[in-house]
């Protein structure tokens, strides 16, 4: 886990704050949560795509912005890939895999595979 947002506040992991900046992405998303995630946000959990779709879109518009097309490209194709082997794994029929999953009768953490995040974005 990256992190956890909240309104005004992002709890972030120790692992998240380096000094190689190799996490600035994880803490461009958390951060995006503040402006997206709790603006646009789900109203239960099957709507759980819309509070990671957005934060994800922006996450990957702040590579845009810095001038890292590659980062970015790069990011969308390896999150679709995982997103379609997580629908692979989960099987194409499943509630996970479609726009409005029914987690009634399920726990929410088992929801949080790649689909959720990429669907959004």
């Amino acid at each position: 886990m990256g992190g956890m947002e909240n309104p005004l506040l992002t709890f972030a992991s120790p692992s998240v704050i380096v000094g190689d900046k190799s996490q600035v992405y994880v803490a461009a998303h958390e951060m995006a949560h503040s402006w997206t995630g709790n603006t646009v946000t789900c109203a239960d959990w099957a709507n759980f795509w819309l509070n990671e779709g957005f934060t994800v879109y922006f996450e990957r518009l702040s590579a845009l912005k810095r001038g890292e097309d590659i980062i970015a490209m790069e990011s969308a194709f390896i999150g679709n890939q995982s997103s379609y082997n997580n629908m692979v794994q989960e099987g194409y029929w499943s509630s996970y895999a479609s726009l409005h999953p029914n987690v009634r009768d399920d726990l929410p953490d088992n929801s949080f595979t790649e689909i959720p995040y990429e669907k959004g974005f």
